[in-house]
């Protein structure tokens, strides 16, 4: 039997993702497999026995495009992903079944049933999955020399104990719970390059956890990391020490507001606004940069709201900051809540990016949130809060300067070009055909600009340690997969 998963483009050009990697290695075991990313390759619409589809929300149009396609030539397709969570029964009309929340634990039931003919509309685990012990995901699949090689995706937790109340995850992966360090050992031993992206959602949501993955990365040596995790978490010594010495260069922390109330709507209480700048700059002091999420049109905020947020991110030395529209997605309480309530914008799912508001605000009108959002833009990714933010005694580490600019000269084109050419009464960021040829074509790896700017990244943040990597640890070296047929 051959499978062929999918995901349709999102629009974030050439970022290496764990979700067909995963998916490869759990129905490898049992089929040929293989794996097609929209985002840096065209559709394969060549004949196969079985296609699964993984969705979000705002490209979840163009899966069903996807999956109409390969049922007309007799296909079996099998949805799942963020929105088939939310939303089966709509997906159920566009798919021969869906995977509710997480795969792990539902392959041998699936194939099983493929083989006989005999699937089921839904599939679900009756609680969270042991994710501890999975097998190898299969990053050798994707096509990795189209993407830009900001780092060899890993996971080393999967879900995250909070549950923040714009977030759509605590309705996919339902408990947070840590890999096992052999795992990540054994994951480490196939990377194709020294830089990781941690694909987790909260990796500091076990301390004792992150602890022992740090001594991991130190021993393994020679390793830079970046990682999400709350700002809470990393108002602590040890912890800092032994991530700066294991290579992290770089924390991702949801601050979404300075405003308590606000915060408070939205069940991040756990945010203290008062410790912010404090913790902030223990985490600098350590070599590391700090980047941010950021929340428009939070309950609770006025068109005041970005001239205090800007304020806030330039007396901290924020490095960047990403900010997207309040989303509240269907099949989420909040959502239903904002619908009773006759606030919500639009029922197109294209519009649900982070990138259109959706949601009507309270204490602004909705061209006072995009204009706002406009004048932000320009200001903070302007040179003049560019050059504020640099860090401390900048001209003593030009590797971190140039990290930090290069980053901000990113994120400026990137998001300008969202807002002028994207945001509201524009087009949706997943039609931009024009955008996903040039993700195609582009050889991000060997553009001479990308590698300056990612040689400076690799001298950058974190205690140095001299380690030499495990000389056992290689690319050959690969273990055996688990058994090839289904049990029962």
């Amino acid at each position: 039997m051959r499978i062929r998963f999918i995901t349709p483009y999102y629009g974030v050009k050439g970022l290496r993702i764990l979700t067909l990697p995963v998916l490869a290695a759990e129905f490898g075991q049992y089929a040929d497999v293989e794996i097609c990313d929209e985002s840096v390759e065209p559709i394969d619409f060549s004949p196969v026995d079985v296609v699964g589809i993984s969705l979000l929300v705002y490209n979840a149009p163009r899966g069903f495009e996807i999956a109409k396609r390969f049922r007309e030539q007799g296909a079996k397709v099998i949805l799942g992903g963020t929105y088939p969570s939310l939303q089966p029964d709509h997906c159920l009309q566009h798919a021969d079944a869906v995977v509710v929340g997480e795969l792990e634990g539902l392959t041998g039931r699936i194939m099983h049933d493929l083989e006989r003919n005999r699937l089921q509309p839904v599939y679900r685990n009756a609680e969270p999955p042991d994710v501890s012990h999975m097998p190898r995901p299969r990053v050798d699949l994707l096509k990795n020399d189209r993407y830009m090689g900001v780092g060899y995706p890993i996971e080393f937790t999967r879900g995250c104990p909070n549950a923040c109340g714009f977030c759509v995850n605590p309705y996919v992966f339902r408990k947070f719970r840590p890999i096992s360090l052999e795992n990540i050992a054994r994951d480490l031993s196939f990377r194709d390059m020294d830089i990781l992206g941690v694909d987790d959602l909260n990796m500091t949501g076990d301390r004792d956890h992150a602890l022992r993955v740090a001594k991991l990365l130190e021993e393994t040596g020679n390793l830079k990391w970046a990682a999400e995790m709350t700002l809470a978490s990393l108002d602590d010594d040890e912890l800092l020490e032994a991530f700066a010495r294991s290579g992290f260069t770089e924390a991702y922390v949801g601050i979404e507001s300075v405003n308590p109330r606000a915060l408070a709507k939205i069940n991040k209480g756990f945010n203290r606004v008062d410790e912010y700048l404090r913790v902030i700059r223990k985490v600098q002091s350590y070599g590391i940069r700090v980047g941010c999420g950021m929340v428009l049109g939070l309950d609770g905020e006025d068109k005041d709201f970005y001239k205090q947020m800007l304020a806030f991110l330039e007396e901290s030395k924020m490095t960047y900051v990403t900010p997207t529209y309040l989303t509240y997605v269907p099949g989420t309480r909040p959502y239903d809540a904002a619908l009773a309530a006759g606030r919500i914008l639009t029922h197109d799912l294209r519009a649900y990016d982070g990138l259109h508001p959706v949601v009507q605000p309270d204490g602004m009108t909705v061209e006072e949130l995009n204009e706002g959002l406009r004048w932000f833009i320009r200001r903070f990714f302007g040179l003049r809060s560019v050059l504020k933010r640099l860090p401390d005694h900048w001209w003593r580490n030009l590797p971190q300067t140039i990290t930090h600019l290069a980053t901000n000269l990113w994120f400026r084109s990137w998001y300008w070009m969202l807002v002028r050419q994207y945001g509201p009464n524009r087009r949706y960021l997943i039609e931009d055909q024009d955008l996903f040829d040039r993700a195609v074509r582009q050889p991000y790896r060997r553009h001479w600009l990308w590698n300056v700017t990612r040689q400076a990244y690799r001298q950058t943040s974190g205690i140095e340690t001299e380690r030499p990597r495990d000389p056992e640890a290689s690319l050959d070296r690969k273990p055996a997969l688990p058994a090839t047929s289904p049990s029962g």
